[in-house]
This record gives structure tokens, C-alpha cells and sequence, in this order.
């Protein structure tokens, strides 16, 4: 096609308005919306004309215990602000009677304080701090306890069972024989039916060194074939980072209060495992023996090597 040079400078002026114009709609119609879900905002750009649209294209899905202000329907305009709160099931035992509640509400205090649920009247886990997931919480939490069956500890663990449940927990206790205890711990199977272990150890000398990697490194313990001395499967690639530096240090006080730290961590942060008893030794001896000496670098006990009688 000939174009004469004026018809041709028209014609580029028309594409151009129309490219501009073409521009300023999609400017129009882009807007920059905040969506806040659970309480945790991001900033989007969105083509859509309703809160519906928008979160569809965020891939957040919404039903009918969940709240949006606004609602689906609603316009949405350039700056505006959308809120997202997730419905969480709260299973509460209160007064011996269990009821179903919906709440958005992210810890269980928020909740009991949002449903009215007395706190003295409610029967709940361990930390009222506790976060609640979208799969809600049922309370109390039922926990599986198990521990190698005699007659003091028997008597042992209903004390503490008394406590447990005090504190919102539904205990069930489980004793095992003591000539299959051990092996029950380590079958695989026993992961998915026992929640709490008990258990025993002895440090081969005074340091955190000879109880924490052989209990807690999941790497020399969990298998396909079962946890190892690691009974509660706890497997902690960080920890287990930690465990290694730990190795590492060579001046020995710097080392053994870093293992102390560790310990500190397992009982305090990660709740791998609960003191039951702390033992404390007392050695005594006859007039007539010499040579003795507690190796507090060995063993922690008496040195055999150097005991010996004095001559009568």
C-alpha cells in the first residue's frame, strides 16, 4: 500500500492514541490492593472488580466458618484493604461437657476469651499460648503415656496422671512388662500408639556429651528399623548441626557448657524429653582402704585402679 507522506504521519498519530489509550485502560483497571490473611498482610496487583476475584487469583479459598470483610461481592478500588480470617473447630471439655465451637481466633486464649468460655471452668492443654492451626484443637489432648510396669511405678504415674490431667491432658496410662519393655520402645510400629516414653540412662562419665548425641542424634538412631535409644523420634536437623559444633570445641569448659546449653534446649525449646529423677551419689568406704579416688574425668565413680588396703 502507497501512502502520501502527510496520509501516513495521520496514520502513525492514530496508532499512537491508540496504544496510549490502550495503556491508560490497563492502568484504570490494575489496582494495588493489601490482603491480609490471619493477620499477615501482602501487598498485590490485581485486574479483578471484586474481593471474590481478587482472592481467586491469590489462590486463597474460603468457606463458610471463614470471614472476609469485605465481602466476596464487594468492588474493589485501587488501595483498599482486604481481610482474610481462617474458621478453626475448637473441640472444649467445660464442667464434664464437650462442645463444638468455630472460631478465628489464632491461639486458644484469644479463642475462650472471644467464645466467653470461663477459664476456670475449661478444661485445657498446657499452654493457653498454643497456636491453633486451620485443622483446629480438640481439648484436652489425649495423650498416650507409657512406662515399664512394676508396682512402684505403678503407683508412680497415677500421681503424676492426677497432675497431667489437672493441667488439661486426657492420660492414658500404659504399662509394659519390663522384660519386653525396651523392645516394644524400638518396634516401629509403637511410633503411631505411644506419645510419651518413659525411660532410663547412665552417663558413662560427668558429661552431657555421653547422654545427648547416643539419646538425641537422630542420624546414628532413627531408622526404618525403629528409633534407636531416640524413643520419642525426635529428629532435629538443626539440633543435630549444633551436636557436631558441640564435638568440635576443643577447650574442654567451653565444650561442656555448650553441651549444657544443649541440654537446656532439649528440655526447655524442643520438649524432647521430661527429668523424672536426678540421681546424687554418696561414696563411702572403710577405714582400713586407701587409694580412694571418685574419677570425676572417667566415670564418676570410685577408680578401681587405685584402691587397694592398708597394711594391718
Amino acid at each position: 500500500m502507497l501512502f502520501s507522506r502527510p496520509l501516513r504521519h495521520a496514520a502513525q498519530g492514530a496508532a499512537a492514541l491508540a496504544v496510549a489509550a490502550g495503556s491508560f485502560g490497563v492502568a484504570h483497571y490494575d489496582k494495588a490492593v493489601e490482603v491480609s490473611v490471619d493477620g499477615k498482610p501482602s501487598s498485590v496487583h490485581v485486574l479483578g472488580s471484586t474481593v471474590a476475584d481478587v482472592l481467586d487469583k491469590q489462590d486463597i479459598t474460603v468457606g463458610p466458618h471463614d470471614v472476609v470483610v469485605p465481602s466476596l461481592a464487594s468492588a474493589v478500588n485501587d488501595g483498599d484493604h482486604i481481610s482474610v480470617r481462617y474458621g478453626r473447630k475448637l473441640t472444649v471439655t467445660v464442667d464434664g461437657q464437650t462442645r463444638e465451637y468455630w472460631t478465628t481466633a489464632t491461639t486458644v486464649d484469644t479463642a475462650l476469651k472471644d467464645l466467653g468460655i470461663r477459664a476456670d471452668g475449661a478444661v485445657l492443654s498446657a499452654s493457653r499460648s498454643q497456636s491453633l492451626g486451620r485443622s483446629g484443637l480438640t481439648l484436652p489432648v489425649t495423650i498416650s503415656v507409657t512406662y515399664r510396669k512394676s508396682d512402684t511405678l505403678d503407683k508412680a504415674f497415677s500421681g503424676m496422671k492426677v497432675a497431667w490431667d489437672a493441667a488439661g491432658f486426657n492420660t492414658q496410662l500404659v504399662g509394659i512388662p519390663a522384660k519386653t519393655y525396651y523392645t516394644t520402645l524400638q518396634a516401629p510400629e509403637s511410633a503411631s500408639k505411644y506419645d510419651v516414653y518413659w525411660a532410663g540412662w547412665g552417663a558413662d562419665y560427668p558429661s552431657a556429651s555421653t547422654d545427648i548425641p547416643p539419646l538425641f542424634d537422630s542420624r546414628i538412631n532413627i531408622s526404618a528399623g525403629g528409633p534407636g535409644q531416640d524413643y520419642g523420634y525426635f529428629d532435629n536437623a538443626d539440633f543435630n548441626a549444633k551436636i557436631d559444633a558441640t564435638n568440635k570445641i576443643a577447650d574442654m569448659t567451653a565444650r561442656e557448657k555448650a553441651w549444657g546449653d544443649l541440654d537446656k534446649e532439649l528440655t526447655t525449646k524442643y520438649y524432647a524429653c521430661i527429668p523424672l529423677i536426678d540421681d546424687k551419689f554418696v561414696f563411702v568406704h572403710g577405714s582400713n582402704v586407701q587409694g580412694v579416688f571418685v574419677n570425676g574425668t572417667y566415670t564418676g565413680y570410685y577408680d578401681p585402679a587405685t584402691v587397694s588396703l592398708k597394711s594391718v
